[in-house]
């Protein structure tokens, strides 16, 4: 359980370490404690040594003020996400399309691919809130793992923003000691190819997982590129939308892989030909979860942090009430039965 974020984290202490970046723990229960720590040991996000271990060393002790409203923040947030969105999205959009492909026509197609974008968003981004939030509750802080990443106007800039501590780990312990862009620039694009293809083969040894990777290293090569050769900038807003729906139509390559592979994938495009087809999916109630779950990265990053300073300055009796009223509406709209988060499986 958790043996690829586990393992990310041991490599990270380890190579840390023997570069001289990180002192080794005081005593081996640190370590211990800062390898296995359970808030963040299934599904990340990766905190490196230099953030946890001196954490261990010196524990929270009972003088220790805990940030309980953040936490709780957070800890909804997510569960928001989760139950609510990303669950629902999967049930009722995502799940069917890609199950039965052939049975769609091009509306669902495109529901169904924008499900599964905003499905992996909300339901990754809400493991790492609530990771973060329980973290909280003990006395130690973890850097944030999302950042609104579909508002993005670069494929550079969306794994600057998402999952933040698996992408900088690629590029330090990967990026970076292949030569970075430091060894001219045809090395630079193939680095940039072969730490995505790596990525890629993180998620799973599959064709599917591979040939994601070296798209997205292909995009940020390319990108590299036209940015040297082309002083032209289309306008933000059009290049957030070109990033975006990229960055989606990738994803049925990255569902495929652990759904079907090549015959989902093909059946998820071959849909998209059938454009008369009339839609058999909850289009208007979708569209409305979609564009919820989309919106819901305003909650990301520093814009959280202003939302929770909001919340602190209320009385805690207040604070209380309105945490009581939020878990009552998600236990009240959120679908029977929880599935487990999807990076679960990586």
């Amino acid at each position: 359980m958790g043996i690829s974020f586990y393992t990310f984290q041991a490599l990270s202490y380890v190579i840390d370490v023997a570069r001289g970046e990180v002192k080794p723990a005081r005593r081996w229960i640190d370590f211990a404690n800062y390898l296995a720590f359970f808030p963040q040991l299934v599904a990340g996000p990766i905190v490196r040594a230099s953030h946890l271990v001196p954490a261990m060393e010196n524990l929270p002790g009972t003088a220790t003020k805990l940030d309980t409203a953040r936490a709780g923040v957070l800890i909804l947030a997510g569960l928001f996400k989760k139950m609510v969105i990303a669950d629902y999205l999967a049930a009722n959009l995502a799940d069917p399309l890609f199950a039965m492909p052939e049975e769609f026509g091009a509306i669902d197609a495109l529901m169904g691919v924008y499900a599964y974008t905003l499905q992996i968003y909300c339901d990754f981004s809400a493991y790492s809130d609530i990771a973060i939030g329980c973290a909280l509750l003990l006395g130690f802080e973890f850097p944030i793992n999302f950042d609104a990443p579909y508002f993005s106007d670069s494929f550079k800039t969306f794994w600057r923003r998402w999952h933040i501590s698996l992408s900088s780990w690629l590029r330090d312990y990967l990026y970076i000691p292949l030569g970075g862009s430091r060894r001219g620039k045809a090395r630079t694009y193939v680095n940039l190819m072969l730490t995505m293809f790596l990525g890629g083969l993180w998620h799973g040894a599959g064709w599917a997982f591979a040939l994601w990777g070296i798209l997205h290293g292909a995009l940020l090569a390319v990108e590299r590129m036209l940015g040297r050769l082309v002083s032209f900038r289309p306008p933000k807003w059009l290049a957030r939308i070109f990033v975006f729906h990229v960055v989606a139509f990738l994803w049925i390559l990255f569902r495929a892989g652990s759904a079907g592979g090549m015959e989902t994938f093909m059946g998820v495009l071959n849909a998209f030909r059938a454009v008369g087809v009339e839609s058999t999916l909850p289009v208007a109630a979708g569209a409305v979860v979609l564009a919820v779950g989309f919106a819901l990265q305003l909650c990301d990053g520093a814009r959280l942090a202003r939302l929770t300073n909001r919340v602190r300055r209320w009385p805690v009796w207040v604070q209380g009430g309105m945490a009581a009223v939020v878990f009552t509406i998600i236990l009240g709209l959120a679908p029977e039965g929880v599935a487990p988060f999807i990076y679960f499986q990586f």
